[in-house]
């Protein structure tokens, strides 16, 4: 991990920009916490302008899954939903299992894993601290002592979403859509790998750029398992 080897904080070129990386949840905190406001505003840049209405959107204007968890989702979905019904906003508080999953899978796959630029309006001071990370899969960590830990930009060893004045505004109707989508997926349907393929064949890869997805797409065989009369 880059941490371990440069430290809390890399000062690199991105361009002709002189560029502050930050990669420990004590660095992020000071950015979004400590001293959120002085570093609110984004650093104009030529081609944002052109993309983004002259920085006029909310997220550049100056501030002036693993098939293999799949069973144990299914399993907590339809212990807790009716058969031959939809997953609706008032079952998500129970599905504490899929809230898991979901956090792994942002807590290892972000989907902005360099968060959009910020740009200091004044010279600060910041701590430094060393920070393992956990390269594991498991949502059980979510589940226990550290279920508290969550993705709303209160817990700076997990900002997928960003965090203070600029974090993401959209964060909770993307949190509540990928639930009720996944809940209803997982509880409609069996999953399995097409071709005889294997659990160990797939691959998790992610393409590059500023927002990342799959390399190559997830290939999967839906079989419904309620009656037809229900979809």
């Amino acid at each position: 991990m880059a941490f371990k080897k440069y430290g809390d904080y890399m000062l690199l070129y991105l361009g002709n920009r002189l560029t502050v990386v930050v990669s420990s949840a004590t660095a992020a905190e000071q950015i979004m916490r400590t001293h959120d406001l002085t570093f609110a505003n984004r650093p104009s840049l030529r081609f944002i302008n052109k993309i983004f209405y002259n920085s006029n959107d909310v997220a550049f204007t100056s501030y002036a899954l693993i098939l293999g968890l799949c069973k144990k989702v299914q399993k907590e979905v339809r212990s807790i939903v009716k058969s031959c019904t939809r997953v609706t906003e008032d079952d998500l508080e129970n599905l504490n299992y899929l809230k898991a999953v979901i956090k792994e899978t942002l807590r290892l796959h972000p989907p902005g894993p360099l968060l959009i630029f910020r740009e200091s309006s004044k010279d600060v001071k910041m701590k430094n601290m060393s920070l393992v990370q956990i390269q594991r899969i498991l949502p059980e960590r979510f589940l226990n002592n550290s279920s508290s830990v969550d993705y709303k930009g209160h817990h700076f060893q997990f900002i997928p979403f960003g965090a203070g004045r600029r974090g993401c505004p959209g964060l909770a109707y993307a949190v509540v859509n990928v639930e009720l989508v996944l809940a209803n997926l997982v509880n409609e349907f069996d999953w399995k790998l097409p071709n005889g393929s294997r659990r160990r064949d797939i691959r998790c890869d992610e393409s590059s750029g500023i927002v990342v997805g799959r390399r190559n797409p997830l290939m999967v065989i839906a079989t419904p398992t309620l009656p037809l009369s229900c979809y």
